[in-house]
């Protein structure tokens, strides 16, 4: 965790060093923005800040894609059962503490499947882990959101 005045944690592999380790068509990643709840009142800031009417914190999961039935690469049958999490990045408020709790689950060999399943606190800043939908292999534009 780089602690900044927007914090970045991440657990795992990164996008390019998954890339470099399994190949662009062998990965799914993920990607999320949101807006704080936090940043929403103007009245929680004293001054308030004018970057956070623009700034977005941002997520993403790298997972290594489901195998199809003619791969024959064994450490993705391994994660048959959901896309196995190879990294996680956090930009935001409480990166650090965010990322803490997911380095368990990753440690344990958690799926994307798994982070779909986990019901989120809500508002926090990690619920945005476990409402991802949006590919970078899809090329649809990342909606913000809120938590």
């Amino acid at each position: 965790t780089v602690f900044t005045p927007l914090e970045y944690g991440c657990v795992g592999m990164s996008e390019e060093e998954a890339l470099e380790a399994y190949g662009e068509d062998k990965l799914e990643i993920y990607h999320t923005q949101y807006s704080p709840l936090e940043w929403a009142p103007p009245s929680m800031e004293f001054p308030p800040r004018k970057t956070r009417d623009t700034a977005r914190c941002f997520c993403k999961v790298i997972c290594l894609r489901q195998p199809t039935d003619d791969d024959d690469d064994e450490e993705r049958r391994e994660g048959e059962d959901g896309e196995r999490i190879l990294g996680i990045h956090v930009v935001g408020d409480n990166a650090g503490e965010i990322i803490q709790g997911f380095a368990l689950g990753m440690r344990l060999g958690a799926t994307k499947r798994d982070l779909d399943a986990l019901v989120g606190v809500h508002p926090t800043g990690g619920e945005a882990l476990t409402t991802m939908t949006v590919t970078k292999r899809s090329g649809q534009a990342l909606q913000d959101k809120g938590c």
